[in-house]
């Protein structure tokens, strides 16, 4: 189980941090070649110092009004978070504060992971930062966690990517998915995890985390253990890239997988399956009947694709697929209800899974175990 700690090149204590050599150059110039700015980036405006339409005063400062939260979030937020700070602003606009007020500063871990554009998790976190002053956690939520600016965090390079805030400097990709799993690691920022996983919460928080960043950067997690290994202890990051996918769209789907793998593994141990079917993330399926793989193989296939399973088992044609609470508009009923449709004519068959699903072990089982059964019984 994953659940003992590490040391990282951000802890607080002694030790030789600053002879520790940052890895990641080779993937963060493979990220820069191919990654797209997220539209948020211009979407939400920058903070301002006087009354503008469309902006409101928080504490003396005017920022976009769709940069409030709703107060069930903040209040979500608050109730998971270590030491029950509630965020009313969301992390890019806290972000643009900060390099605002402190342009020198580096915006690290979460805050650094927002910029780049992970829709997950970021919200609730501490704004951080990495600079030269005294290591802290954030007091309250005008306040950020700042690490200090080591001589070899000094020597690596920062990025400038937001056209509304040319100050705000961040970290790079494979630096801030360090940050961010030592946030994780460490218990500084936490988030509300089902049980039944087979690891422990911070256990499943690391591996929602890889799964999140290697999707949003394109990177497959094996390639992490060499970049990362000097910065979070080996063992632990071999346990937790052993289990993580880079194409995971979601964390609920993260855990849909993680439970989903175990119940085949209990299926092989009992003999009621000989082998462990193949299980694709993202596996496409093609009007053809095919199927490919391009987010594991690079390969894309040919034909049309019918459907972009979440998980896939092609040698069963069994699809899954986690429907979240964007799934409830009409738009996406109808299109869901067209490509099921669609697959079921070329003998797939799907289970649609919620929240619900991933909550009750048991009904998890039988849909899982049923579905299985009736692929069986068509073979």
């Amino acid at each position: 189980m994953l659940g003992t700690s590490c040391r990282g090149q951000g802890d607080t204590g002694g030790g030789r941090r600053g002879a520790l050599m940052y890895r990641g150059g080779e993937i963060d110039r493979q990220v820069s070649d191919t990654w797209t700015p997220p539209g948020r980036l211009t979407a939400t405006g920058a903070p301002v110092d006087r009354e503008t339409a469309g902006y409101t005063e928080v504490n003396g400062l005017w920022v976009p009004t769709g940069a409030l939260r709703d107060d069930d979030d903040v209040a979500r937020g608050r109730r998971s978070h270590p030491r029950g700070i509630g965020y009313r602003l969301d992390a890019l606009t806290r972000a643009r504060i900060l390099a605002g007020r402190h342009p020198d500063w580096v915006l690290s871990g979460w805050s650094a992971a927002d910029v780049w554009g992970l829709p997950w998790f970021c919200d609730d976190a501490d704004t951080c930062a990495v600079a030269p002053v005294t290591p802290r956690l954030a007091r309250d939520a005008a306040d950020c966690t700042v690490r200090r600016r080591t001589p070899a965090l000094a020597g690596v390079a920062t990025v400038a990517v937001d056209p509304l805030c040319p100050s705000l400097r961040i970290t790079p990709p494979v630096l801030t998915v360090i940050h961010c799993l030592q946030s994780v690691w460490r218990g500084d920022h936490r988030w509300d995890v089902p049980g039944g996983t087979g690891l422990s919460d911070r256990g499943l928080r690391a591996v929602q985390t890889v799964d999140a960043l290697c999707t949003l950067f394109g990177v497959a997690p094996a390639a992490l253990q060499e970049a990362c290994r000097d910065q979070f202890r080996a063992a632990v990051l071999r346990r937790i890239l052993a289990v993580a996918d880079q194409g995971t769209d979601s964390p609920m789907e993260t855990v849909m997988r993680l439970k989903v793998s175990g119940i085949l593994r209990t299926l092989v141990d009992r003999g009621a399956l000989a082998d462990l079917p193949d299980l694709t993330a993202q596996l496409v399926v093609h009007a053809d009947g095919t199927t490919s793989d391009p987010v594991h193989t690079g390969i894309t296939g040919a034909g049309r694709i019918v459907a972009r399973l979440d998980l896939g088992m092609g040698s069963l044609r069994l699809g899954l697929q986690y429907d979240g609470s964007g799934h409830l508009m009409k738009e996406q009923r109808d299109r869901d209800s067209r490509v099921t449709a669609e697959l079921a004519n070329l003998d797939w068959h799907t289970l649609r899974l919620t929240f619900g699903h991933l909550t009750d072990d048991g009904l998890l089982w039988k849909t899982v175990t049923d579905g299985i059964r009736l692929c069986l019984s068509r073979l």
